[in-house]
């Protein structure tokens, strides 16, 4: 059956006699179309045809278009669409494609990943160009080794809920298949975002979580961006026990590129600069937030000597980071990606960390071929406080 579908087909193609197939021996019969099996081979058939440029004979358009119709919603349910796994099928979800990612939303539209894909995807390929080995040639892995897209092309899935009883939902079903406590399942519905630990896919709710109802959708535009930057180094690294640092100061830099801001905030920066602690650690002509970009502050705080040294920025938790702090994880990846030389070491460094090596200072400092702490930090605080931060 393939071989003469494809010997017909073939035959409106630019291709060498040899490879237009051959007739099967056997009459036609429809009633072999009835497996999802052979559906499924006549699909492919119909996308080689796409990439061929060619046409089927309307004879065989005619003959099979019905049979491929109703067999369809039969394989929909073996064949999820190019490989994506439907995390949380007991929701109907509205479903949008882009290039590499996989969109799903429930009682809201796909904004803001829907604007911000491309973008998002054309900054991470190139800081990280093996992300294309990943996405577009198949080898995307969990931490655990396992293919979740089982041979096809892998697209990162975003989930966007619309409500707290949907998100809560959500929640509930991570919190089972990844034995979450009770603890953790809490903290995530406070936040109302997470990203899967696999590193397949994000989940943002767009409204009050820890509202029932529908109330008015905020702007999520910066957690879209903070936690693609996170997890899809994360995913790169093949980790699922990426430092708070690495991953933090991503997904900083990816907002910094698109919005020239930083706005996911690790706790409350106004409530912690109110302290005497916070006080100390300010200087004269700004403070880090949301409102303004991270770049001026920082050269300010490393002219005046307010700096974070490099074991400081690897040392962080987010359990007791400061604004500073999180200024110099921002610092410290943006400068680690400053120029193509950087960019390059970078990269080793990721892909050691992928090889198995553990995302430690040493490897760090031999990533990017220095022999010791101050010898990184000449050179870094030099950078924080050129024109070239910005």
């Amino acid at each position: 059956m393939i071989c003469q579908l494809q010997r017909d087909l073939l035959h409106y193609a630019d291709a060498h006699s040899r490879h237009r197939g051959i007739w099967k021996s056997l009459p036609n019969h429809i009633a072999a179309f009835d497996s999802p099996r052979c559906v499924a081979q006549l699909m492919r058939v119909l996308r080689i045809c796409e990439i061929l440029h060619c046409r089927l004979p309307s004879g065989i358009i005619s003959c099979f278009r019905m049979k491929i119709l109703v067999s369809f919603f039969a394989l929909a349910s073996v064949l999820p669409a190019f490989g994506q796994t439907d995390h949380f099928p007991s929701i109907k979800w509205k479903e949008r494609e882009t290039d590499h990612f996989m969109l799903r939303s429930f009682h809201t539209d796909h904004d803001p990943a829907r604007k911000l894909a491309k973008r998002v995807w054309k900054e991470m390929n190139e800081i990280l160009p093996s992300l294309v080995t990943d996405f577009e040639k198949k080898e995307f892995r969990t931490p655990g080794g396992d293919d979740p897209s089982k041979g096809e092309q892998f697209k990162y899935t975003v989930y966007l809920v619309a409500d707290g009883n949907t998100f809560h939902e959500v929640v509930q079903a991570d919190a089972k298949r990844n034995n979450w406590s009770i603890d953790q399942v809490n903290l995530t519905k406070q936040v109302g975002n997470y990203a899967d630990p696999h590193n397949r896919f994000m989940v943002i709710c767009k409204t009050d979580a820890l509202s029932s109802g529908r109330g008015d959708e905020q702007d999520k535009s910066a957690i879209f961006v903070h936690i693609a930057g996170s997890n899809f180094l994360k995913g790169q690294a093949r980790t699922g026990k990426q430092p708070f640092w690495m991953g933090a100061g991503m997904g900083y830099y990816l907002e910094h590129l698109v919005f020239k801001k930083c706005r996911v905030l690790y706790l409350d920066f106004d409530k912690y600069y109110a302290s005497e602690d916070g006080k100390a650690e300010t200087v004269k002509g700004g403070t880090l937030g949301p409102q303004d970009a991270w770049p001026p502050v920082i050269r300010k705080l490393c002219k005046k000597d307010k700096r974070v040294s490099l074991q400081g920025v690897m040392d962080t938790k987010i359990t007791m980071l400061t604004p500073n702090e999180s200024g110099y994880i921002f610092a410290l990846t943006h400068f680690m990606v400053s120029n193509e030389e950087r960019l390059v070491k970078y990269q080793a460094f990721v892909a050691a960390v992928r090889d198995g090596e553990e995302a430690t200072k040493e490897l760090l400092l031999e990533s990017f071929g220095y022999d010791d702490d101050e010898e990184f930090e000449k050179d870094w605080y030099d950078f924080l406080k050129s024109s070239k931060f910005k």
